[in-house]
């Protein structure tokens, strides 16, 4: 009788999950472009339909970007803005073609605050999580209690309690061992 044996693993680590930097380049493309078609249907051009479709999934592939591709979250905002700015302004500016080139980078700028609290937004959501993924984790949800004065005139120090793990005996690996008591403060000679 054969025993059964395991499908080989392959030696790429599994990826992580999230939006890709395509799928990021994809979501704020498409969602900004039906915002576009929304105003330029509905109204006189570029307006604020546009403007908060556009911040809105610009934020949102902020929020959902693996770790690996954080940069086109960044990247991507302005570069989308621009190029649906511009094939706007070339579409629907009369005249010649001269014309409407400067009528699209007058629309970049006549449309830049749209631009900048979407980018803006995107940097700074994508800072955040960089900044909480590489912040040691701590031990925040553990209790607080107060570890007795050691004169009559201190006042308590607050200290949290160890973790559960800590009580049952060592820590694995590097920290093997037990865990090293607080030094006690000489009191003050002077005193």
């Amino acid at each position: 009788m054969s025993t059964p044996t395991r499908p080989a693993r392959s030696a790429r680590p599994a990826p992580s999950a999230g939006l890709t930097g395509l799928g990021v380049v994809v979501i704020v493309f498409a969602a900004s472009l039906f915002g576009l078609l929304i105003d330029v249907f509905t109204g006189n051009g570029l307006g604020w339909i546009f403007g908060v479709v556009f911040i809105a999934a610009s934020c949102y592939a902020a929020f959902q970007v693996r770790r690996a591709d954080v940069a086109a979250a960044i990247i991507t905002p302005p570069l989308v803005f621009a190029l649906l700015v511009m094939i706007d302004q070339l579409l629907t500016s009369p005249g010649p073609l001269l014309t409407k080139v400067v009528a699209g980078m007058n629309g970049l700028l006549d449309d830049g605050p749209m631009l900048w609290i979407g980018a803006g937004l995107a940097v700074v959501i994508v800072v955040y999580r960089v900044w909480q993924e590489r912040r040691p984790r701590t031990q925040a949800a553990a209790p607080m209690r107060a570890a007795a004065p050691t004169q009559v005139d201190e006042a308590p120090v607050w200290a949290a309690e160890p973790p559960p793990a800590a009580a049952a005996g060592p820590l694995p690996g590097p920290l093997a061992g037990p865990l090293p008591r607080p030094i006690p403060m000489p009191s003050d000679p002077a005193s």
